[in-house]
């Protein structure tokens, strides 16, 4: 199963295309746009910084991002691999265990880490985090908080991964035990750590972080985090392969799955003070897998904060199922039959979905922008684009931008990218402008999607 998971994941990154931000950065890093060189310096990542500054330069072309993205894909083979082996070592079945690993793959950030290639070491950073829990769990300290600070300087979103195998082992021991709190507070050592050293780093070197980087410093920025987590990312868990964002009747759906989650995890102790103390417990590791985004004031619902607790929630459901079908053995066969079949349409649910986010809008953008820019000479492209009333998705952060040129950031670096052999001069113009002129009019691509939509 996971043989055939690596296999539709390879089959789809080894394609040619470019999404958001692979234009900026390949273009920052070949003359063909504003250098990137502090891009991820100034969100508290040098050493995602120093990656990217020794990487990006070497592409030949767009068509090279092919390479990286396929480096993510052995990245989450990896990842998906030591889940498989932690949870059966947890004494978890093989049911969920390879569910697990097999859900890895397709849930939508891991989609993205996979199939977008400015994300391609974060699967990675992940990977590390998880290292580390395991160099703890052997009592190597010193090697675990040392991956967590690698891991926290290169990706705080990813860093915190580990944390699932605390949560696994906490429901499967029905409590938190030393091991785990020791690795929590390495984690959190690790996070304040790298945060303090990156912000020195800047101050060295006299370079400002990142607006959405502020700390909380009032009474109503606080009271928004508390918010914002209850209604985002801890709803979102429970919706895991979903990638459009939950309307209010959808969140009223999944009272059922909660309510399914808090039977087996009462299963487990039948008493109302060990079952206070665990969903205690549970609920304060869902909250440290958040942990890069706790103490920022930026509340903004993106891929980036849902790797930890995305597969979190597809964990707490498949353990409410195997407990289910465990008191109804009856149908224990047919139901897992059930189970397999979900699982794979999962896999066809988010290869359409990757289909639409990543090709479609390439596709459609680079035949346009080649087709219409022929009977333009002289070196000279002027071209029309305003970037208000572009049509949008409703998913889940980044995905929801329907087009690459919605992001002013993109459009330099691709149309350079595409025709630097035709033209030497890239001009933007107003539609004022354009009456007397040949102009490639990129707001007709606007026009087209928003008839789609």
């Amino acid at each position: 199963m996971l043989a055939i998971a690596i296999a539709i994941n390879l089959k789809f990154v080894i394609r040619e295309y470019a999404w958001a931000d692979d234009w900026s950065f390949f273009g920052g890093y070949h003359n063909l746009s504003p250098r990137v060189d502090q891009e991820h310096l100034i969100g508290y990542r040098p050493l995602l910084q120093i990656i990217f500054d020794y990487s990006w330069p070497y592409l030949n072309s767009i068509d090279g991002l092919k390479v990286f993205r396929c480096i993510a894909v052995i990245g989450i083979s990896l990842l998906s691999f030591l889940m498989y082996r932690i949870f059966s070592e947890l004494g978890y079945g093989k049911f969920l265990s390879l569910s697990i690993a097999f859900s890895l793959y397709f849930l939508p950030t891991f989609q993205i880490y996979q199939k977008w290639a400015t994300a391609f070491p974060y699967s990675w950073c992940a990977l590390i985090s998880l290292l580390a829990w395991i160099a703890n769990r052997k009592s190597h300290i010193a090697l675990s908080v040392i991956f967590l600070i690698v891991a926290f300087l290169t990706y705080q979103p990813a860093a915190t991964f580990g944390l699932v195998a605390v949560l696994a082992e906490t429901v499967k021991k029905k409590k938190v035990c030393r091991q785990n709190k020791t690795f929590i507070l390495q984690t959190i050592f690790a996070f304040v750590f790298a945060t303090i050293f990156a912000r020195l780093l800047l101050l060295v070197m006299n370079i400002e972080p990142k607006l959405r980087a502020d700390i909380i410093d009032s009474p109503s920025e606080f009271l928004a985090k508390i918010n914002w987590v209850i209604s985002r990312p801890l709803v979102l868990m429970f919706r895991p392969f979903l990638f459009d964002s939950p309307e209010l009747y959808e969140i009223l759906i999944l009272i059922p799955v909660v309510t399914l989650i808090h039977f087996a995890l009462w299963n487990k102790v039948k008493k109302l003070r060990e079952y206070i103390q665990l969903l205690a417990q549970v609920g304060l590791i869902l909250v440290l897998m958040l942990l890069p985004l706790l103490p920022i004031r930026e509340n903004q619902i993106e891929f980036r904060v849902l790797p930890s607790t995305s597969i979190a929630g597809v964990f707490l459901i498949l353990f409410a199922f195997e407990i289910l079908i465990g008191r109804i053995k009856l149908f224990r066969q047919p139901v897992i039959s059930f189970a397999c079949i979900a699982l794979v349409s999962i896999g066809r649910y988010a290869a359409r979905k990757s289909e639409e986010i990543f090709i479609d809008s390439y596709v459609t953008t680079k035949e346009f922008i080649l087709e219409n820019s022929k009977d333009i000479g002289g070196g000279v492209l002027n071209y029309q684009l305003t970037y208000d009333g572009w049509p949008m998705r409703d998913y889940v952060g980044a995905p929801s931008a329907i087009y690459d040129l919605q992001m002013s950031w993109v459009i330099e670096p691709m149309l350079k990218t595409l025709l630097i052999d035709r033209f030497n001069v890239f001009n933007r113009i107003s539609p004022e402008e354009s009456a007397d002129k040949k102009v490639l009019n990129l707001d007709v691509l606007k026009e087209m999607h928003t008839a789609r939509n």
